[in-house]
Protein backbone atom coordinates (compact mmCIF):
# COMPACT_ATOMS: atom_id res chain seq x y z
CA UNK A 1 0.00 0.00 0.00
CA UNK A 2 1.57 3.57 -1.03
CA UNK A 3 -0.19 5.86 -0.33
CA UNK A 4 -0.98 9.53 -2.20
CA UNK A 5 0.18 11.55 0.69
CA UNK A 6 2.25 9.43 2.98
CA UNK A 7 3.17 12.36 4.91
CA UNK A 8 -0.90 12.83 5.72
CA UNK A 9 -1.73 9.70 6.98
CA UNK A 10 -1.46 8.34 10.21
CA UNK A 11 1.49 5.97 10.74
CA UNK A 12 0.00 2.71 12.22
CA UNK A 13 -3.35 2.06 10.74
CA UNK A 14 -3.46 0.27 7.42
CA UNK A 15 -5.61 3.42 5.04
CA UNK A 16 -8.74 3.08 3.56
CA UNK A 17 -7.73 3.44 0.05
CA UNK A 18 -5.67 0.32 -0.05
CA UNK A 19 -5.92 -1.13 -3.06
CA UNK A 20 -3.41 -4.06 -2.92
CA UNK A 21 -1.26 -5.88 -0.02
CA UNK A 22 1.94 -4.22 0.31
CA UNK A 23 4.41 -6.93 1.54
CA UNK A 24 7.37 -4.43 1.81
CA UNK A 25 5.07 -2.75 4.42
CA UNK A 26 4.65 -5.48 6.10
CA UNK A 27 8.27 -6.62 6.23
CA UNK A 28 9.25 -3.53 7.79
CA UNK A 29 7.07 -3.47 9.71
CA UNK A 30 8.06 -7.20 11.48
CA UNK A 31 11.42 -5.84 11.22
CA UNK A 32 11.44 -2.86 13.49
CA UNK A 33 8.69 -4.89 15.74
CA UNK A 34 11.85 -7.71 15.88
CA UNK A 35 14.17 -5.34 16.76
CA UNK A 36 12.27 -3.01 18.85
CA UNK A 37 11.56 -6.29 21.24
CA UNK A 38 15.69 -6.38 22.28
CA UNK A 39 15.61 -2.81 24.54
CA UNK A 40 12.12 -3.16 25.07
CA UNK A 41 12.72 -6.68 27.10
CA UNK A 42 15.84 -5.66 28.73
CA UNK A 43 14.57 -2.74 30.33
CA UNK A 44 11.23 -4.75 30.91
CA UNK A 45 12.36 -7.77 32.50
CA UNK A 46 12.84 -7.53 36.08
CA UNK A 47 8.75 -6.78 35.82
CA UNK A 48 8.75 -10.26 34.03
CA UNK A 49 10.32 -11.94 36.42
CA UNK A 50 8.67 -10.61 39.18
CA UNK A 51 5.47 -10.78 37.34
CA UNK A 52 6.08 -15.16 37.08
CA UNK A 53 6.55 -14.99 40.63
CA UNK A 54 3.08 -13.68 41.07
CA UNK A 55 1.31 -15.57 38.41
CA UNK A 56 2.96 -18.82 39.73
CA UNK A 57 1.58 -18.59 43.34
CA UNK A 58 4.96 -18.41 44.71
CA UNK A 59 4.27 -15.19 46.43
CA UNK A 60 1.10 -13.70 47.04
CA UNK A 61 1.85 -9.64 46.89
CA UNK A 62 4.26 -7.50 45.32
CA UNK A 63 6.31 -7.00 48.37
CA UNK A 64 6.73 -10.80 48.84
CA UNK A 65 7.66 -10.88 45.13
CA UNK A 66 10.82 -8.75 45.54
CA UNK A 67 12.91 -11.27 47.45
CA UNK A 68 12.12 -14.06 45.29
CA UNK A 69 12.97 -11.66 42.35
CA UNK A 70 16.17 -10.83 43.70
CA UNK A 71 17.47 -14.32 44.67
CA UNK A 72 19.99 -16.01 42.86
CA UNK A 73 23.70 -14.39 40.96
CA UNK A 74 21.49 -13.05 38.26
CA UNK A 75 18.28 -11.45 40.13
CA UNK A 76 15.66 -9.95 38.50
CA UNK A 77 17.69 -10.64 34.90
CA UNK A 78 17.70 -14.47 35.13
CA UNK A 79 16.03 -15.96 32.13
CA UNK A 80 16.67 -12.77 30.30
CA UNK A 81 18.00 -14.94 27.13
CA UNK A 82 14.81 -16.92 26.79
CA UNK A 83 12.95 -13.90 26.98
CA UNK A 84 14.80 -12.18 24.47
CA UNK A 85 14.79 -15.23 22.76
CA UNK A 86 10.63 -15.65 23.15
CA UNK A 87 9.97 -12.04 22.00
CA UNK A 88 12.37 -11.91 19.23
CA UNK A 89 10.47 -14.83 17.67
CA UNK A 90 7.06 -13.27 18.57
CA UNK A 91 7.61 -9.49 17.92
CA UNK A 92 8.63 -9.11 14.51
CA UNK A 93 5.77 -12.30 13.43
CA UNK A 94 3.39 -10.03 15.50
CA UNK A 95 3.46 -6.77 13.94
CA UNK A 96 4.60 -8.55 10.10
CA UNK A 97 1.90 -10.89 10.40
CA UNK A 98 -0.71 -8.80 11.89
CA UNK A 99 0.14 -6.38 9.61
CA UNK A 100 -0.20 -8.81 6.74
CA UNK A 101 -3.39 -10.37 7.52
CA UNK A 102 -5.34 -6.93 8.15
CA UNK A 103 -4.02 -5.79 4.19
CA UNK A 104 -5.81 -9.31 2.91
CA UNK A 105 -8.77 -9.11 4.87
CA UNK A 106 -9.48 -5.23 4.20
CA UNK A 107 -8.32 -6.13 0.33
CA UNK A 108 -10.30 -9.30 -0.39
CA UNK A 109 -13.39 -9.23 1.80
CA UNK A 110 -15.89 -6.66 2.88
CA UNK A 111 -14.60 -6.01 6.06
CA UNK A 112 -14.12 -2.79 7.89
CA UNK A 113 -11.01 -1.58 8.45
CA UNK A 114 -11.24 -1.44 12.02
CA UNK A 115 -13.08 -5.32 11.52
CA UNK A 116 -9.76 -6.34 9.61
CA UNK A 117 -6.99 -5.32 12.46
CA UNK A 118 -8.67 -7.38 14.83
CA UNK A 119 -9.77 -10.42 12.98
CA UNK A 120 -5.94 -10.14 11.12
CA UNK A 121 -4.22 -9.73 14.56
CA UNK A 122 -6.63 -12.86 16.33
CA UNK A 123 -4.76 -14.77 13.45
CA UNK A 124 -1.48 -13.42 13.60
CA UNK A 125 -1.45 -13.75 17.21
CA UNK A 126 -2.46 -17.46 17.99
CA UNK A 127 0.21 -18.90 14.68
CA UNK A 128 3.08 -16.45 16.94
CA UNK A 129 1.91 -17.31 20.45
CA UNK A 130 2.10 -20.99 19.72
CA UNK A 131 5.53 -20.73 17.41
CA UNK A 132 7.07 -19.05 20.99
CA UNK A 133 5.47 -21.47 23.31
CA UNK A 134 8.22 -23.56 23.91
CA UNK A 135 10.90 -20.30 24.28
CA UNK A 136 8.23 -19.26 26.57
CA UNK A 137 7.95 -22.30 28.72
CA UNK A 138 12.03 -22.19 28.94
CA UNK A 139 12.01 -18.82 30.15
CA UNK A 140 8.86 -19.52 32.67
CA UNK A 141 10.93 -22.88 33.69
CA UNK A 142 14.16 -20.29 34.32
CA UNK A 143 12.30 -18.05 36.77
CA UNK A 144 10.72 -20.73 38.88
CA UNK A 145 12.80 -23.67 39.20
CA UNK A 146 15.43 -21.74 41.21
CA UNK A 147 13.00 -20.54 43.89
CA UNK A 148 12.44 -24.23 45.10
CA UNK A 149 15.34 -26.46 44.94
CA UNK A 150 15.79 -29.08 47.43
CA UNK A 151 18.41 -27.60 49.92
CA UNK A 152 20.23 -30.68 49.87
CA UNK A 153 20.75 -30.61 46.13
CA UNK A 154 22.11 -27.63 44.08
CA UNK A 155 19.32 -25.60 41.99
CA UNK A 156 18.38 -27.50 38.70
CA UNK A 157 19.96 -25.91 35.67
CA UNK A 158 16.87 -24.40 33.48
CA UNK A 159 15.56 -25.82 30.55
CA UNK A 160 15.70 -25.30 26.88
CA UNK A 161 13.09 -25.10 24.65
CA UNK A 162 14.18 -28.37 22.96
CA UNK A 163 15.03 -30.50 25.83
CA UNK A 164 11.50 -29.38 27.13
CA UNK A 165 10.21 -31.25 23.93
CA UNK A 166 12.39 -34.05 24.08
CA UNK A 167 11.32 -34.73 27.55
CA UNK A 168 7.54 -34.19 26.81
CA UNK A 169 7.96 -36.45 23.96
CA UNK A 170 9.78 -39.19 25.66
CA UNK A 171 7.23 -38.78 28.89
CA UNK A 172 4.19 -39.69 26.89
CA UNK A 173 3.44 -36.23 27.52
CA UNK A 174 2.42 -34.62 24.09
CA UNK A 175 -1.54 -33.98 24.57
CA UNK A 176 0.18 -31.79 27.54
CA UNK A 177 2.49 -29.96 25.02
CA UNK A 178 0.10 -29.15 22.40
CA UNK A 179 -2.41 -27.87 25.61
CA UNK A 180 0.35 -25.29 26.58
CA UNK A 181 0.67 -24.17 23.15
CA UNK A 182 -2.99 -23.60 22.28
CA UNK A 183 -2.83 -21.83 25.57
CA UNK A 184 -0.09 -19.79 24.36
CA UNK A 185 -1.60 -19.19 21.31
CA UNK A 186 -5.00 -18.53 22.66
CA UNK A 187 -3.58 -15.68 24.76
CA UNK A 188 -1.76 -14.14 22.51
CA UNK A 189 -4.74 -13.67 19.84
CA UNK A 190 -6.89 -12.25 22.36
CA UNK A 191 -3.76 -9.61 23.72
CA UNK A 192 -3.04 -9.22 19.21
CA UNK A 193 -6.36 -7.99 18.40
CA UNK A 194 -6.74 -5.65 21.61
CA UNK A 195 -3.24 -4.71 21.13
CA UNK A 196 -3.67 -3.80 17.45
CA UNK A 197 -7.07 -2.29 17.11
CA UNK A 198 -6.74 0.16 20.32
CA UNK A 199 -3.37 0.95 18.77
CA UNK A 200 -4.76 1.94 15.41
CA UNK A 201 -7.75 4.07 16.96
CA UNK A 202 -5.12 5.76 18.82
CA UNK A 203 -3.09 6.91 15.90
CA UNK A 204 -5.90 7.43 13.71
CA UNK A 205 -8.09 9.94 15.73
CA UNK A 206 -5.83 11.47 18.39
CA UNK A 207 -2.27 11.47 16.54
CA UNK A 208 -0.74 9.66 19.18
CA UNK A 209 2.57 8.90 19.17
CA UNK A 210 4.04 5.42 17.89
CA UNK A 211 5.68 4.69 21.72
CA UNK A 212 2.95 6.52 23.38
CA UNK A 213 0.41 4.75 21.34
CA UNK A 214 2.16 1.19 21.98
CA UNK A 215 2.14 1.31 25.46
CA UNK A 216 -1.32 2.61 25.98
CA UNK A 217 -2.47 0.02 23.90
CA UNK A 218 -0.63 -2.75 25.77
CA UNK A 219 -1.26 -1.64 29.24
CA UNK A 220 -5.53 -2.33 27.68
CA UNK A 221 -4.46 -5.49 25.68
CA UNK A 222 -2.65 -6.79 29.50
CA UNK A 223 -6.37 -6.11 31.35
CA UNK A 224 -8.12 -8.04 28.96
CA UNK A 225 -6.08 -11.29 28.68
CA UNK A 226 -4.46 -11.13 31.96
CA UNK A 227 -6.52 -14.27 33.65
CA UNK A 228 -5.72 -16.39 29.76
CA UNK A 229 -1.36 -15.56 30.71
CA UNK A 230 -1.92 -16.30 34.22
CA UNK A 231 -3.58 -19.53 33.14
CA UNK A 232 -0.73 -19.93 31.10
CA UNK A 233 2.15 -19.02 33.13
CA UNK A 234 0.53 -21.79 35.70
CA UNK A 235 0.17 -24.37 32.70
CA UNK A 236 4.36 -23.65 32.06
CA UNK A 237 5.73 -23.40 35.51
CA UNK A 238 4.58 -27.36 35.63
CA UNK A 239 7.30 -29.09 34.41
CA UNK A 240 7.75 -32.20 31.24
CA UNK A 241 6.79 -34.50 33.64
CA UNK A 242 3.85 -32.71 35.44
CA UNK A 243 0.14 -33.44 34.39
CA UNK A 244 -2.13 -30.09 33.23
CA UNK A 245 -5.24 -29.29 31.72
CA UNK A 246 -6.44 -27.00 28.85
CA UNK A 247 -6.42 -23.52 29.27
CA UNK A 248 -10.38 -22.99 29.73
CA UNK A 249 -10.25 -25.55 32.61
CA UNK A 250 -7.23 -23.25 34.12
CA UNK A 251 -9.15 -20.23 34.24
CA UNK A 252 -11.97 -21.62 35.49
CA UNK A 253 -10.08 -23.36 38.16
CA UNK A 254 -8.00 -20.00 38.96
CA UNK A 255 -10.72 -17.94 39.44
CA UNK A 256 -12.48 -20.54 41.12
CA UNK A 257 -9.83 -21.09 43.86
CA UNK A 258 -8.60 -17.34 44.07
CA UNK A 259 -11.49 -15.35 42.98
CA UNK A 260 -11.25 -12.27 40.52
CA UNK A 261 -8.53 -10.25 42.66
CA UNK A 262 -6.42 -13.39 43.02
CA UNK A 263 -6.83 -14.01 39.63
CA UNK A 264 -5.80 -10.47 38.40
CA UNK A 265 -2.81 -10.68 41.09
CA UNK A 266 0.58 -9.10 39.65
CA UNK A 267 -1.75 -7.38 36.81
CA UNK A 268 -0.07 -3.97 37.57
CA UNK A 269 3.71 -5.09 36.95
CA UNK A 270 2.90 -6.81 33.79
CA UNK A 271 1.15 -3.40 32.92
CA UNK A 272 4.19 -2.09 33.73
CA UNK A 273 6.48 -4.44 31.93
CA UNK A 274 4.47 -4.01 29.08
CA UNK A 275 3.79 -0.32 28.93
CA UNK A 276 8.02 -0.32 28.95
CA UNK A 277 8.67 -3.11 26.26
CA UNK A 278 5.73 -1.53 23.84
CA UNK A 279 6.86 1.93 24.23
CA UNK A 280 10.74 0.93 23.54
CA UNK A 281 9.06 -0.83 20.27
CA UNK A 282 7.21 2.44 19.38
CA UNK A 283 10.44 4.24 19.39
CA UNK A 284 12.22 2.18 17.60
CA UNK A 285 9.43 2.22 15.01
CA UNK A 286 9.71 6.19 14.87
CA UNK A 287 13.30 5.99 14.56
CA UNK A 288 12.71 3.72 11.83
CA UNK A 289 10.49 5.79 10.10
CA UNK A 290 12.94 8.95 10.23
CA UNK A 291 15.65 6.79 8.98
CA UNK A 292 13.84 4.94 6.02
CA UNK A 293 10.73 7.15 5.66
CA UNK A 294 7.06 5.77 5.08
CA UNK A 295 4.66 3.74 7.41
CA UNK A 296 6.79 1.97 9.74
CA UNK A 297 5.32 0.28 12.84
Amino acid sequence: MSPSNPSSQPSNPITSQTINVNIQQSLSRGLTGAIGSIPGTILAHPFDVTKIILQSGLASNFRNSLPLALKGPTGPYRGLTAGIKQKFITRGPMFLLSDFFTQTLHVKTPLTLDQSVFFGSVLSGYSTGALASLSEWSKVQSAVLPLSPSPLSPPPRPSTALSLLSRSLKSGRLPMLCSRVHAAGTRNAIFDCTFFTISSRLNAEHRASQAGAYAKAAVAAVVVDYLFDAACKRMMSVGPGGEVGGVWGEVWGLVGREGIRGAYRGVGVKAAEFAVSYGATGMVAMKARKVWGGEEG
